[in-house]
């Protein structure tokens, strides 16, 4: 007999996805379904966890649990030094981070009006955001949490890892927001069938979690996983083989997953599930877990994108979303027009390239502008061909929509002067391109079809144009030598004027790619195949002619340095082409830190010295000892302070050392991060002598001895100076430290630390 379901499906889109707008996924399956007459909810619950952890009432909660831990390990008389640091970081938080429970608000509110487009007000409540991540990430330690970020120390690769992570609570935040919130809210509509989107691997542990905890609340509905439409990984793509031994568990938490495209099959899953969780009849498309084995599709069946209707939305908070206007992300195509590159996995997820006319598509964009008033688009279709542009932007502009955009393309002759000036007329703001490198022999090497000169051109051209260029660039491509990484990061400095902005990431080796099938043509070998593989696992390693730790060290390096050169100072990427639109191009960088000193030696003129511009005579004095140089800070009252009280710098000095000396060293987390190497770390220890001056003393605390490091004594000198020299510029800043110049302004720059 049939169960009753007032909502036929729900469609989860669980955490943690690197885009901050609606995910269209959502919003197209939704539209497909209710055309198809079948009763279907929505739910976004990567914006549900943001806006659950980001309250006052969850910081303020999470505040007082990290303050009762600070008091029972500060009423201890001896600490173990894993305990005393731990110590200390919960004192640094409550002081210097307690700031962003009655802040979190209003920072919230900046970013969804017009405030948003004011830098230093932006820039404020980035930092807001950015400590209240931190003070959950530390009520979670080891755990690490934000907008971009989940990592635990449970293997994600590992299906065994991911079930320890959905029941350990201390270091899942999910678990709670899922038990309390999203659960609750899905199992109230009572859902014949559960569809659970992935599209990218940072959601696995989430995704994981999400269907532990819906078992456990007693759901015995039919779910389905599905995707993935546009990044690297699906889940289909972990069910490697026939038997596993995780899949006996996995298929109790889960009934199905979706192969390719999800439409018909997902109507058909609903239909069945009204009857009974366990298909009777398996559709096209669908795998299942039967008599201990895998049964994997026979048959795939081709969605025609041109039946889809327009993406509903109407499901999701759009004023939610953290942008000060409404921003969708759109797709408008399945797979990848060229479909040659060598390192990408895109192109196995999908059977083959199909894209919308462009009139269907523009016609969705007038519906979506006429429902909810949207004028920004984001499409995160592969690539845009040239063609495909100059159509779709031709017929924007002869419908007369005046609407914002931005897609992603190749370096491509056919993206000509005229080609661009037609697409920014029409409304794009910026293209996202694949650059990958700036050598010609790693580009032939990538298959991308792309010469160089075409790349100068294009960019030039898009500077014209007034449309940005965001350059999507990868480290460590096998055999890329360090003079081919130096030659992309100059190229990338040099134009700096005309790229908006970089993602630089470092290369990863996906099965079933040409890199993969044949690794010797690429100078490489593969340490760990498929069949060591966790259930989960999207990612080989791989050796070639460079060290691991030596690839780590070069990508941290140049990374940084980008970061220096090219870093966008806002709260996502994405919001660069709002910025830029409103503001002109690279208006977020006008006051980023690293802005050029004044002539006299001080920054932005107000009187503060920089580290770079002390002399070698210059005396440094600590400014107010008497205020902070003490060990009695009042923790407990500086925790419920709701104004922000002191600048990290201080902070790091308020835990003195009982003879009166203040040591930094591990708290300097400015600097730590700077380095950004396990090899280099503990390095700087600001002490406070009796008479008040400042001495600075680098040293090596994990690894003096190691002959590595004497080897490379040049390299990590290097390092620490420039970590040292930036803990000491924050403390300038901060006006810690005073300068009693014994020199003229116009001798500064020869540098204490030269």
């Amino acid at each position: 007999m049939s169960r009753q379901y007032p909502v036929d499906a729900a469609l989860v889109f669980p955490p943690l996805w690197y885009y901050p707008h609606p995910p269209h996924e959502l919003a197209s399956l939704t539209a497909y379904l209710r055309k198809k007459g079948l009763q279907t909810r929505a739910f976004d619950l990567n914006l549900g966890s943001v806006l659950h952890f980001l309250s006052e009432p969850y910081l303020r909660e999470t505040r007082h649990r990290l303050l009762q831990e600070w008091q029972t390990l500060n009423a201890h008389t001896v600490l173990t030094p894993v305990l005393r640091s731990r110590l200390l970081d919960l004192a640094n938080a409550l002081t210097a981070k307690s700031h962003a429970v009655s802040a979190i608000s209003t920072a919230l509110g900046c970013l969804r009006s017009e405030q948003f487009y004011d830098l230093p007000a932006h820039q404020s409540s980035v930092r807001t955001l950015t400590h209240a991540w931190e003070l959950i990430s530390l009520a979670h330690a080891p755990t690490e949490i934000g907008f971009q970020r989940f990592r635990t120390d449970y293997d994600p690769s590992s299906f065994a890892g991911c079930l320890a992570a959905a029941t350990d609570p201390a270091s899942n935040p999910y678990i709670g927001y899922f038990a309390a919130t999203a659960v609750p809210q899905i199992l109230e509509r009572a859902p014949a069938c559960l569809a659970l989107i992935y599209i990218h691997p940072d959601q696995i542990i989430p995704l994981m979690t999400l269907c532990v905890a819906l078992r456990a609340a007693g759901y015995e509905g039919h779910v389905t996983i599905l995707g993935n439409l546009e990044d690297q990984v699906s889940f289909a793509r972990y069910l490697r083989s026939e038997q596993h031994p995780d899949y006996a568990g996995l298929f109790t938490l889960i009934d199905s997953v979706i192969y390719y495209d999800a439409e018909a099959a997902l109507e058909a899953i609903a239909r069945s599930a009204r009857s009974a969780r366990s298909l009777t009849t398996v559709p096209s498309n669908v795998a299942v877990f039967r008599d201990g084995r895998l049964v994997t599709p026979k048959s795939f069946t081709l969605t025609d994108l041109e039946t889809i209707p327009t993406p509903d939305y109407n499901d999701l908070p759009l004023d939610s979303y953290l942008f000060p206007e409404k921003v969708f992300s759109v797709l408008t195509s399945r797979g990848c027009y060229w479909a040659k590159c060598t390192f990408c996995a895109i192109t196995t997820n999908h059977l083959q390239f199909r894209s919308r006319t462009a009139e269907r598509i523009v016609d969705d964009l007038c519906l979506l502008e006429d429902r909810h008033a949207v004028r920004w688009f984001h499409f995160r279709d592969m690539l845009f061909s040239p063609a495909h542009a100059r159509r779709m932007s031709a017929t924007i502009l002869e419908r007369g929509l005046r609407i914002r955009w931005t897609c992603r393309a190749r370096f491509e002759a056919g993206f000509t002067a005229d080609l661009l000036r037609l697409m920014a007329n029409a409304g794009c703001t910026q293209i996202w391109f694949g650059l990958e490198s700036a050598s010609q022999r790693i580009l032939d090497l990538m298959e991308k079809g792309t010469q160089f000169a075409t790349i100068e051109r294009i960019i030039n051209d898009c500077a014209e144009a007034e449309i940005g260029v965001h350059a999507l660039v990868m480290h460590g491509f096998p055999t890329e030598t360090p003079d081919e990484t130096q030659e992309t990061l100059e190229f990338l400095e040099r134009n700096a004027r005309v790229i908006d902005a970089v993602t630089y990431t470092d290369f990863v080796l996906f099965d079933r790619t040409p890199v993969f099938q044949h690794p010797t043509n690429f100078g490489m070998s593969i340490t760990m195949t498929d069949g060591d593989a966790g259930l989960f696992q999207h990612s080989f390693d791989r050796s070639s002619g460079r060290s691991a730790p030596d690839m780590a060290r070069s990508y941290h390096a140049a990374n940084s340095r980008l970061t220096a050169t090219l870093g966008v100072p806002l709260l996502h990427i994405c919001h660069v082409s709002l910025f830029r639109d409103r503001n002109g191009a690279a208006s977020w960088r006008a006051q980023t830190v690293g802005a050029a000193n004044a002539d006299d030696g001080t920054r932005n003129g107000d009187g503060t010295y920089t580290a770079a511009r002390l002399g070698d005579e210059d005396r440094l004095r600590w400014s107010a000892p008497s205020a902070w140089l003490s060990a009695e800070w009042d923790i407990a009252h500086l925790a419920a302070t709701d104004d922000e009280p002191r600048r990290l710098p201080c902070l790091l000095l308020s835990q003195a050392d009982r003879d009166g000396f203040v040591q930094v060293g591990a708290g300097l987390a400015s600097v730590v991060e700077s380095l950004e190497t396990h090899d280099v770390l503990g390095l700087t220890h600001v002490v406070a002598a009796h008479n008040g001056t400042v001495g600075l003393d680098v040293y090596d605390r994990d690894h003096r001895d190691n002959d590595a490091q004497r080897d490379e004594g040049g390299d990590f000198e290097a390092q620490a100076r420039a970590a040292l020299m930036l803990g000491l510029d924050a403390l300038l800043s901060a006006r810690f430290i005073r300068v009693e110049p014994s020199i003229s302004p116009r001798r500064r720059g020869t540098g204490c630390l030269s």
